[in-house]
């Protein structure tokens, strides 16, 4: 998961499609405890490598991107189910009201879209594509411009930001800084390092992987007093050359976007998830639907 922000807000973001609702949340943990043992990834592959099998299946509950409605609205959900969660953290961003890449992007293909805009919203995205509305259009560009060379990326996104015009962010948008980590940290939850500025890692880019793998790590620990174990690859993007890093780095595991589930034999340093997502795994009263969540566990894990 990424976000947890209540209906209005999450219909205010600019990815609503990497947000839950907490009563999504809340549902989702009754579900789960009531079938899994709910551990952090790093005390999961403990237990999944101990000599013995665990006596319930085992499952790690993981947030990206560090943003500060995990806090305010997954941290009170987690505690009073007791259960701990691994929080992925773009170490740049700690404290920070700065959009996240993906985020800039989405709000201002938004702005292209519900100003009447776009035909210059494909022009400078090199595309003919056909949004069914504004919230389309951001998932669309922040997905497109995954496969774009970093620099390329990043120049569309500043023409993106300045073409668009004024519009006003919503109040929610900032990241948890070093004191709700510490918090976290404090009730027994894992924070695991996202790089330092959301980077998509590829090929070739030695002395970016240093920057982002290693440097987000000592970052972290130093601000924190932990041991950061964990890496979460942005985007789920993976290459030789990052993977290297964050072996080099000391990091005990890593988790991709691949979908599936994890066993002992799985590389620790490519951990399979599974994406939950607010419209995906409801009735037509709005409330969780065990069934079809379990359906879509049960097939990601190959059963069905």
């Amino acid at each position: 998961m990424h976000r947890v922000l209540t209906e209005s807000h999450r219909q205010e973001s600019a990815l609503p499609g990497l947000a839950v609702t907490p009563n999504t949340l809340a549902d989702l943990i009754r579900h789960l405890t009531a079938e899994f043992d709910c551990v952090t990834v790093t005390e999961g592959l403990k237990r999944l490598h101990a000599h013995s099998a665990p006596a319930r299946p085992l499952l790690a509950l993981t947030f990206d991107d560090g943003r500060r409605d995990n806090f305010l609205y997954a941290r009170p959900i987690l505690n009073a189910y007791n259960v701990p969660a691994t929080f992925y953290i773009p170490a740049g961003f700690v404290g920070s009201s700065e959009l996240l890449w993906h985020d800039a992007v989405g709000y201002a293909a938004a702005a292209f879209i519900t100003s009447g805009r776009t035909r210059e919203l494909n022009k400078l995205l090199r595309t003919n594509m056909k949004y069914r509305d504004a919230q389309h259009a951001s998932h669309w560009t922040a997905n497109h411009l995954k496969s774009f060379h970093e620099n390329d990326r990043r120049q569309i996104e500043l023409l993106l930001q300045r073409e668009a015009g004024e519009f006003e962010l919503p109040v929610f948008e900032r990241s948890m800084d070093w004191n709700d980590l510490r918090q976290l940290v404090r009730e027994g939850h894992e924070i695991g390092s996202h790089t330092m500025t959301h980077a998509v890692l590829g090929e070739n880019q030695t002395h970016r992987l240093e920057a982002e793998i290693v440097t987000s790590k000592s970052v972290l620990e130093e601000n924190l007093s932990v041991e950061i174990r964990s890496f979460s690859y942005p985007t789920g993007a993976t290459s030789e050359s990052a993977v290297e890093w964050v072996s080099r780095a000391g990091y005990e595991s890593a988790v991709t976007t691949q979908a599936g589930v994890n066993c002992s034999q799985t590389p620790t340093l490519h951990l399979r998830r599974i994406n939950i997502q607010e419209d995906q795994n409801h009735s037509a009263d709005g409330r969780l639907n065990e069934a079809v969540l379990s359906w879509r566990m049960a097939r990601a894990a190959g059963a069905v």
